[in-house]
C-alpha cells in the first residue's frame, strides 16, 4: 500500500508540474508581427513670400486606432522636406495584416512647444499667418491608402503633405491673415501616401535658352491625365491650379529638379512658367514649350521600383 500510494503522488506530482509548465509556456501561436515605419514629406509652394508652411501634428492613427510608434506632437516646417528629404514620425510593431487608412490629427491651436499657432504660414517679412481649417482646435486628416504588414519586416510608408494643394489665399486677406488651409475634403486629397519600397523617382536637367521665366515648376501627372484647359484654371472650392498633378518639383538655379515617392507607371512631365508679382507673389505665365528626345512640350517617362528616371530638356519658348 505504501508503494501504491507514492507511486500515486509521484503521478500527481508530475501532472502538476505539466499543467504549470502549460500555464507558464501556453503553446496558441502567438500574434504575428511586423513592423512600420512612417515619414513625411512635401512638395513645393509656388508663392516666393511663404518662407516657412508649419503644420503641428499630435497623434497619427491606422484604421482608427492610435499609432503607437509615433514619438509625440511634433511640428514640422514642411519647406523643408523637399527633394526627397523625410521626417521619420516613429516606428513601431503592428500585427501582420492588411490595413486601409491613415489619418493625422493637426493641432490648430500651439505648437509642440506650446506656442500659438499650431498651424500657420510664415511670409518672408516674418509674419505668421495662421492656419486654421476648421471651429475646432484639432482636426483629423483620413487618407484611404491599402498596405499590407508582413511577419518580421518593416514597411516604410510616407506621407507627401502637399503644400502648393493644401493652402491657398484668403478670401479676405489682410497683411497678417493672408492664408489659409483648402477645404477638409481638398486637405484630404493634398496628402499622398506611398509605400517607400514601391516606389522611384525622376531627376531632370533644364537649359532655359528661353529666359522668360521668374520660376519654372514641374509638374507630374499619370499619361494621358494632363488637360492643359483644365489643369492651368484653378478647380474646387479653392480654386487650386494643376490639381490633378501627383507631384511637382521647383526647378533650382541650375536648372535641376527631382520628383521624389513616385509610384511605379508612366507618366507625362510638364514645365510651367510662373512671374514675380510686386507683392512677391507668382502668377502662372504659361505652359513651356520644350525639346525632349524629340518630343515637344512634355516628356513621357517610365517610373519602377528602387529605380531613378533622366529626363533632359530644352527651353525654347511659351507654348501659345
Amino acid at each position: 500500500m505504501t508503494k501504491f500510494r507514492n507511486l500515486i503522488l509521484a503521478v500527481l506530482a508530475v501532472f502538476a508540474f505539466t499543467q504549470c509548465d502549460v500555464d507558464n509556456n501556453p503553446t496558441t501561436p502567438q500574434e504575428k508581427k511586423g513592423s512600420l515605419q512612417m515619414k513625411m514629406t512635401d512638395a513645393p509652394i509656388d508663392d516666393a513670400n511663404v518662407q516657412s508652411a508649419v503644420v503641428t501634428i499630435t497623434e497619427v492613427r491606422i484604421d482608427g486606432e492610435a499609432y503607437e510608434g509615433f514619438s509625440g506632437k511634433t511640428t514640422i516646417d514642411l519647406l523643408t522636406l523637399q527633394n526627397g528629404n523625410v521626417k521619420a514620425l516613429g516606428l513601431s510593431e503592428l500585427e501582420v495584416g492588411s490595413y486601409s487608412e491613415i489619418s493625422v490629427v493637426l493641432d490648430h491651436s500651439t505648437d509642440a512647444n506650446g506656442n500659438m499657432p499650431g498651424c500657420y504660414v510664415q511670409t518672408v517679412d516674418g509674419v505668421k499667418h495662421e492656419l486654421q481649417a476648421s471651429a475646432s482646435s484639432t482636426q483629423e486628416l483620413v487618407i484611404a491608402k491599402a498596405f499590407e504588414i508582413k511577419e518580421n519586416e518593416t514597411t516604410d510608408i510616407v506621407i507627401d503633405f502637399d503644400v502648393r494643394k493644401a493652402i491657398t489665399t484668403e478670401a479676405n486677406a489682410t497683411a497678417d491673415n493672408k492664408y489659409e488651409f483648402v477645404t477638409k475634403t481638398e486637405l484630404e486629397a493634398a496628402l499622398r501616401t506611398v509605400v517607400e519600397a514601391e516606389t522611384g523617382k525622376v531627376e531632370g536637367q533644364v537649359e532655359d535658352n528661353f529666359n522668360g521665366s521668374d520660376k519654372i515648376v514641374v509638374y507630374l501627372y499619370k499619361q494621358g491625365e494632363f488637360n492643359e484647359s483644365v489643369e492651368t484654371q484653378g478647380q474646387g472650392a479653392s480654386n487650386i491650379e494643376f490639381k490633378n498633378a501627383v507631384t511637382s518639383a521647383l526647378v533650382d538655379a541650375n536648372g535641376n529638379y527631382t520628383l521624389s515617392f513616385v509610384n511605379e507607371g508612366d507618366y507625362e512631365v510638364h514645365y510651367a512658367a510662373y512671374e514675380a508679382q510686386a507683392d512677391g507673389s507668382m502668377e502662372f505665365k504659361g505652359m513651356l514649350s520644350l525639346d525632349i528626345l524629340g518630343l515637344i512640350g512634355s516628356s513621357e517617362v517610365s517610373v519602377s521600383a528602387g529605380v531613378s528616371a533622366s529626363i533632359s530638356a530644352t527651353i525654347f519658348g511659351i507654348l501659345p
